[in-house]
């Protein structure tokens, strides 16, 4: 807890070793991750542009997303000795940035490795804002949940920007919050470059932060504001200052900054109108559903955790956390891109915080919850990105695709799975991986209409949102082995009985 003058006691030697310990385990069950699931469908985009910055200070291929998450990833392939191709889309020069030196693995692993910062950096600010809210007990126990939550995990091992804004998020609105409790100079400038960290990981920090803020205001009634003194409108225009130096310093001190910030809000807010194909509970919809987020978020987290969040939120030094926690369910219902919990990623360190508090209400109770979580989070790996909780009764596909089970990841178990003997071999494929680099038998890749025989590897996402509806009814009473949690791996023999079908389900 903090004293009246804003400050914390220094923290026990115990407590900064398993500090210590919960960051390296995280990092290192994220990072064995890397030789078994292949790239998912946007990293080489993120590769291509992250590596344009690193190496040559400019930022031109691609603009819908800000430059910091993707600055990490670039940093990493620069230390990987990678350079950026002269010619081709993103995703063309990022597939031959991964695919570079017959390399694969080890180029993907440069390219997730600077993701890592992040999930560290989400792990010590929880620590560090949960000990001024609680304790030393509770700010040990949110990092540790955390750092098992399969969904961070999983978002944590790609080189994308899901995980890099999740973690500046929550640093901007804790430096918000630490200004708000102690208004000086240095909160100020603090908060002001974490402000713009969080905007230029990625622009949907501009949906979050502004809800945070409310919500930070609203958990601090009937305290006076930090608004009300002239030196606070001073301490505002120092924010914005520090804010617009840092943010510009991210765009490599470019003069074309404003507008690319300019174009790429544009973009994103023109996708976000327009909406994306999207799938819930076995329906398909351009433009997603309120409720999406909310479905998302309670199959793919912990029962445990969802659990041990409920009863912590009784807790009245929980009263912040959950009012964040519920600012971001609400700003999430009316987005029209609905792929994926990813989005919401935000989210999850004040449900630690929700879940500390869980664990010392009830004692009992949460030693089997804590077992429970534990036992389900190990379990999860490698698979944290396809996790689903038990709520599911293992139809996973039935309920989400894309990015929160499907999204292209199992194309080295694919490789693996297959030998010449897998022959004729038909592939419908969700990514963005080149397989003929993959050292698969000769295969084509299934066409509209098309129903083959021998082997068929059929991605979930393509099966869940195919078109037209009953695409794929040929296969309905094929048997099928699962290559990793996404691809299902068919033998359909040439004679096969073309009746007694039944719709999948």
């Amino acid at each position: 807890m903090i004293d009246r003058n804003g400050t914390a006691p220094a923290v026990p030697f115990f407590f900064c070793v398993a500090l210590a310990g919960i960051c390296l385990i995280a990092a290192a069950r994220v990072a064995l991750t890397y030789g078994i699931l292949g790239q998912t469908f946007d990293e080489p985009a993120h590769a291509a542009c992250g590596l344009e910055i690193a190496a040559t200070s400019r930022y031109t291929l691609e603009l819908q997303h800000p430059p910091l998450a993707r600055i990490a990833t670039g940093i990493g392939l620069r230390i990987g000795g990678l350079t950026l191709p002269a010619q081709g889309t993103i995703w063309q020069r990022g597939n031959e940035i991964l695919y570079s030196g017959g390399r694969y693995v080890s180029n993907l692993a440069h390219a997730r490795a600077g993701t890592l910062f992040f999930l560290v950096l989400a792990i010590v600010i929880t620590w560090s804002w949960t000990r001024r809210l609680f304790d030393e007990r509770h700010a040990i126990a949110a990092a540790a949940l955390l750092s098992i939550t399969p969904a961070f995990l999983g978002h944590a091992g790609l080189a994308t920007t899901d995980v890099a804004v999740a973690a500046t998020t929550l640093l901007a609105l804790y430096r918000v919050w630490r200004w708000f409790e102690q208004p000086s100079t240095s909160n100020a400038i603090w908060c002001g470059a974490a402000i713009a960290l969080a905007f230029t990981s990625k622009f949907s920090a501009l949906l979050f932060l502004p809800a945070g803020v409310i919500a930070l205001l609203v958990a601090r009634l009937p305290s006076r504001s930090p608004l009300a003194t002239r030196r606070s409108l001073v301490h505002l225009l120092l924010i914005a200052i520090t804010a617009l130096l840092v943010a510009w310093a991210v765009y490599a001190f470019s003069l074309d900054a404003p507008q690319q910030i300019a174009t790429g809000l544009r973009w994103a807010i023109s996708h976000e109108r327009g909406g994306h194909p999207a799938y819930l509970l076995g329906r398909n919809s351009p433009d997603g559903w309120w409720y999406f987020f909310l479905v998302a978020f309670l199959v793919k987290t912990p029962i445990a955790l969802i659990i041990l969040m409920i009863i912590g939120a009784w807790d009245r030094r929980a009263r912040l956390p959950l009012a964040i926690t519920l600012a971001f369910f609400v700003v999430s219902m009316p987005l029209h891109v609905a792929i994926g919990l990813r989005h919401l990623l935000p989210i999850y360190p004040f449900v630690a915080m929700l879940g500390a508090a869980g664990l010392f209400r009830w004692r009992i109770p949460a030693i089997a919850l804590s077992a429970w979580l534990l036992i389900a989070t190990t379990l999860a790996h490698p698979d944290y990105l396809a996790y689903f909780n038990e709520a599911t009764l293992g139809r996973a596909d039935f309920f989400l695709v894309d990015s929160d089970l499907d999204w292209g990841q199992d194309v080295i178990r694919l490789s693996r799975a297959v030998d010449t003997r897998t022959q004729p071999l038909t592939i419908a494929y969700f990514g963005t991986a080149d397989l003929r680099r993959h050292g698969l038998p000769p295969f084509h890749t299934l066409r509209r209409g098309e129903e083959p025989y021998g082997w068929i590897a059929l991605s979930v996402t393509i099966l869940r949102k195919g078109k037209p509806p009953g695409r794929f009814d040929f296969l309905a009473n094929v048997p099928y082995t699962m290559i990793g949690k996404s691809i299902r791996l068919y033998y359909r023999p040439y004679a096969a009985r073309p009746g007694d079908r039944r719709p999948l389900s």
